[in-house]
């Protein structure tokens, strides 16, 4: 799950009053029935996801639980990517690779065309 994602599915800043809230979902959901909310979840899963955004960020005790889920989660894969980082020195190998590409251009070239095919051919 990507970063403040309940925000982007209303495409709503991190600061949004309750208002721009509001109308954000609204203009999102033109044909949704508001007062019963349950009629239009079954033909349309999008709409049930812009309804829980809505009803998260819409009420200020969940609104605040999910920014300090949402700050901690961050800061916890942040921490691990470092932690991940740094656990595996480079290989000789790796290294001399590196260095032939920086000292050579045209190999620099050469792997990465390499690298694009093995990317794009699912190798």
């Amino acid at each position: 799950m990507e970063k403040n994602h309940l925000y982007k599915l209303l495409n709503v800043s991190t600061d949004a009053t309750q208002d721009e809230i509001e109308n954000a979902y609204r203009n999102k959901q033109p044909r949704f029935d508001f007062l019963n909310p349950a009629t239009d979840f079954k033909d349309n899963p999008r709409a049930k996801e812009l309804y829980e955004a809505y009803a998260v960020l819409s009420d200020a005790e969940k609104r605040k639980e999910y920014d300090e889920t949402e700050r901690t989660r961050i800061r916890t894969m942040a921490e691990l990517s470092d932690d991940a980082a740094h656990s595996v020195p480079p290989t000789p190998k790796l290294e001399y690779m590196f260095r032939e590409m920086r000292e050579h251009p045209a190999r620099e070239a050469v792997f990465l065309a390499i690298i694009f095919v093995l990317v794009f051919r699912g190798c």
